[in-house]
């Protein structure tokens, strides 16, 4: 879901503002139902994750944006992953968009591969 602060970076991008582009992801232990209200991961784990890929997926039927993070079989151990959120900062920054998935009970053995896809309709 794209938070209040995410849809007000887009508008002062669009109106030529000054807006900061999400540059990470963060990953949290809380299935908490996102909000646009929301500013932050319910229960986010340290360290953000900088994008190794960002994709633009432009089609008549959907137009979207892939970030996509790896996470190594060394990052993140021993939580149970639950949420994500876009981030315009390494730490602080903008929580931009926030999604929740089914539990992810990472350890050592789990190498992971997180895209968070912004999909934008044309009304």
């Amino acid at each position: 879901m794209i938070t209040s602060v995410g849809v007000s970076e887009v508008i002062d991008w669009l109106a030529g503002n000054t807006a900061t582009a999400p540059t990470h992801i963060g990953m949290g232990t809380s299935n908490t139902k996102p909000t646009t209200g929301d500013t932050a991961l319910a229960s986010e784990v340290s360290p953000r994750i900088a994008f190794d890929v960002v994709k633009t997926l432009p089609s008549a039927n959907k137009n979207a944006v892939k970030f996509i993070i790896q996470i190594s079989t060394s990052q993140l151990n021993g939580s149970v992953l639950k949420e994500m959120g876009l981030f315009n900062g390494a730490s602080g920054g903008d929580c931009l968009a926030r999604a929740t998935f089914v539990d992810i009970d990472k350890d050592a053995t789990i190498d992971l591969e997180v895209e968070f896809e912004v999909q934008l309709v044309i009304l």
